[in-house]
Formats: C-alpha cells, structure tokens, sequence
C-alpha cells in the first residue's frame, strides 16, 4: 500500500501494467484486465484523486501523470448483429422457437453466429 501523498504517475501507471497482466479475481489466473477495464479503473482514480486535491489531502493529482491504456484500445467490441439467415437457422434450431428464443432474437443479445 503507498501512502497518498507518495502516490505518483509511475507508481499508478506501474499499477495498470499489472492489472494489464494479471489483474483478473474472476478464477482466471494470469489473464489480465481488457483495456477498456483499466480505463474505468482510471477514470475513478482520477476524479477520486481530484477530490483529494480539492479538499487539501494533495497538491496535486498523480493521476494527471499516468499512463493508462489509450482510448482507441479501450473501444468497446464492434456489435455485428445475425443476417436474415443466420436468424432464420437459430429460430430454426431451436428446440422451443416460443417466447425466450423469439425474445432473444429480438434483443440483440445473442452475441455470435448460431452453430
């Protein structure tokens, strides 16, 4: 643990590298964090660090210094919704094409190309 006021960019930036490589709790060993995650993480850091300057805790904020992930890499995934086929193979396949699967369809939540 680093005391606030011994708080800097490298030692923020140094954190993220870590989490990069090894920063998932999810029983994923030695998979680390998508950019994106990091970027929340600074996000929060940051302004929880500006409110520390703000109430005299810091002169200024270490986070201003770091380096997390750049946003282009942070992207959230490109939605690539099912083609009319594709569609047409999942309601096709599916064992009960009643309300769960129409609604799923429906929902955009389906994530990948039916098998």
């Amino acid at each position: 643990m680093v005391p606030l006021e011994k708080l800097t960019g490298t030692a923020i930036t140094t954190m993220y590298r870590k989490l990069e490589t090894g920063g998932r709790h999810d029983g994923k060993p030695g998979q680390g964090l998508s950019a994106r995650s990091i970027r929340y993480c600074h996000v929060t850091l940051k302004s929880s660090l500006r409110e520390a300057v703000a109430q005299g805790l810091l002169a200024k904020n270490p986070a201003d210094k770091a380096r997390p992930p750049a946003a282009r890499e942070a992207r959230p995934p490109e939605i690539r919704p099912w083609s009319a086929p594709q569609l047409g193979s999942f309601l096709a396949l599916s064992r009960r094409p009643a309300a769960p699967s129409r609604r799923l369809a429906g929902s955009g939540l389906h994530g990948s190309t039916p098998r």
